[in-house]
């Protein structure tokens, strides 16, 4: 479902390489800028790797687009917000363009403005410790961390999340197979509020 538009840039190729030295584009209400190659000088395989950096795209648009980047935890239903970046890829394909999932890297440092999470699962499942907390929508100004992706793992440090539901500290893993190690913290009187103490003994 990918759509792109002004697209402009310099690709090359040469001796099984195709190089883009730089590819603009508009995606999804921001601004994408490519660089990189992918190589088919070993048979049967072609190593791809590429640096971006995208601006103000609509993360829900995004997701949509991508089909959810192939998993169903967190999903374009779940998000609302802008996402900007700077990431590393590199991966291996087959000639047939069959993804080697092992051979992913990825490293991004990634801000999300204006962020909502809606129905996400991992916080309605933390909502039956807060009875006085509605985490069916949870709204932030700003989130800002860096990603990493290797063995089939995404690998997600500890970050502040500043929202109007809550404020909480969390990190994790969520592996390719829909393994979710997820770790929250919370700040004790935040379960002790007003608004639960009375609705609880």
């Amino acid at each position: 479902k990918f759509h792109a538009t002004d697209i402009q840039g310099i690709i090359s190729m040469s001796d099984k390489i195709l190089n883009t030295k730089e590819l603009n584009f508009s995606t999804v209400e921001g601004e994408v800028k490519l660089k990189g190659m992918i190589d088919n000088r070993k048979n049967n395989i072609l190593q791809i790797e590429y640096d971006a950096i995208v601006n103000n795209l609509d993360i829900n648009k995004l997701f949509t687009e991508m089909g959810n980047f192939g998993q169903d935890v967190i999903e374009d239903k779940n998000l609302k917000g802008k996402v900007s970046a700077v990431v590393k890829f590199k991966s291996i394909w087959s000639e047939k363009l069959v993804l080697d999932e092992n051979s992913i890297y990825a490293k991004s440092d990634i801000t999300i403005e204006n962020g909502e999470l809606i129905n996400f699962d991992p916080m309605l499942a933390l909502s039956r410790f807060l009875k006085g907390a509605d985490l069916k929508t949870v709204k932030f100004s700003t989130l800002t961390n860096t990603i990493e992706i290797k063995n089939r793992r995404i690998y997600i440090p500890m970050m502040e999340i500043k929202s109007t539901a809550l404020d909480l500290s969390a990190s994790g893993e969520h592996t390719f197979d829909n393994i979710v190690d997820y770790k929250l913290r919370l700040y004790l009187s935040q379960i002790t509020g007003r608004k639960v103490k009375e609705q609880n003994s």
